[in-house]
């Protein structure tokens, strides 16, 4: 559960040439298929227990937005189930491909 999460979140910036969304593991899950040189990798958004963050990813997923960018940082953790690790990427420098910012949600 945590590294599915850890997932979600590392991997909200992170870059593919291409990203498509499958149908929904179950109402709590969606699932995006990321294409990379080496292979897909399959991030598990938990959109009921965070679904602003969710919302925003699939946003820039179904605009195109992350197509072609790349990793820029990755990282093995020691704890948790192995192999277990963080990749970050997307659109550090290339802020011409962001999305105004949405107005906080107030809480």
């Amino acid at each position: 559960m945590i590294r599915r999460l850890i997932a979600a979140i590392a991997l909200a910036c992170v870059a593919a040439p291409s990203l498509a969304q499958d149908a929904p593991v179950s109402p709590a899950l969606t699932n995006v298929v990321m294409q990379t040189e080496l292979g897909d990798i399959v991030i598990a958004l938990e959109v009921q227990r965070a679904p602003i963050t969710a919302a925003n990813f699939l946003r820039y997923v179904d605009a195109k937005r992350l197509d072609g960018t790349r990793f820029y940082r990755a990282m093995r953790l020691d704890w948790g189930d192995q192999p277990n690790g963080l990749v970050q990427g997307g659109l550090q420098n290339d802020p011409a491909r962001l999305f105004t910012k949405r107005p906080a949600r107030p809480g």
